[in-house]
């Protein structure tokens, strides 16, 4: 989600083939009432597909972390800004999670070691990217996308850095997205100093996941630099054949 743009795929009412399909009935049923009541208000049945198996997924892959820590169709407990967390587990230990998903990608990013954040965004020539650099970017930030030789693209990839950054400390779109910088370097990105303590972010782009996805992935943890845990990335459509499987066998 980007400030200052309303989302526009969403609007009372699922579509009613959707409720009839395999996948919703498999599927719908691991979900909680909050997330049930946000899948209501999609109306585009790929934002509607994609939020369920995204949501699934997610509990899905906590479930293979802490087996019984989440019952079946329970609310996620939060945090003071509605951040999920599970700081109490069938294991004992925390699990930090966050989730991010853009057509036709959903990923989660998993950890104990610490908060941590996704973002996923899949690059749209629609997107207003020229009006969203006044929003979304400080001003090093961009005069680096103004600069380059593709610059939708460029900014995309600020984008994410910053979402991941902003998901990773819990505040979302809380924080002025044009008060802070995200540098880059040999592959992983920082903006140290922002919230107090040290922020580590490295960047994907999805046609290495895929040569048909055309977009950006960032992962950022609350660590320093050489303590950056590694990041395992699930591709969706796979992901979803398992979770769909899982909930049509009626487990989490």
């Amino acid at each position: 989600m980007f400030p200052g743009l309303s989302p526009h795929i969403q609007a009372r009412g699922l579509p009613r083939p959707l409720r009839e399909t395999p996948a919703y009935n498999a599927l719908a049923g691991t979900l909680s009432d909050d997330e049930l009541d946000r899948l209501e208000q999609f109306r585009a049945p790929k934002a509607a597909l994609l939020f369920l198996a995204a949501h699934a997924m997610l509990r899905l892959l906590l479930e293979r972390y802490d087996p019984g820590s989440i019952p079946r169709g329970a609310a996620l407990p939060r945090r003071a800004l509605g951040k999920p967390f599970l700081g109490q587990t069938a294991s004992g230990r925390p699990l930090f999670f966050n989730l991010s998903h853009s057509w036709p990608l959903a990923a989660v990013a998993v950890t104990r070691a610490g908060e941590c954040g996704i973002d996923v965004e899949m690059i749209d020539p629609h997107l207003p990217w020229q009006e969203l650099c006044d929003t979304a970017l400080h001003p090093q930030e961009r005069r680096a996308v103004l600069s380059s030789a593709a610059p939708a693209e460029a900014f995309l990839r600020h984008w994410t850095l910053k979402e991941a950054a902003a998901k990773a400390l819990g505040l979302g779109l809380h924080w002025d997205f044009q008060k802070f910088a995200v540098q880059e370097r040999d592959g992983l990105a920082t903006c140290g100093g922002v919230s107090g303590e040290p922020l580590s972010i490295r960047s994907v782009p999805c046609s290495h996941l895929d040569a048909s996805l055309d977009g950006f992935l960032a992962v950022c943890c609350l660590a320093a630099p050489e303590e950056m845990p590694s990041v395992s990335i699930h591709k969706f459509p796979a992901a979803y054949g398992a979770a769909r499987e899982r909930a049509g066998e009626g487990r989490p």
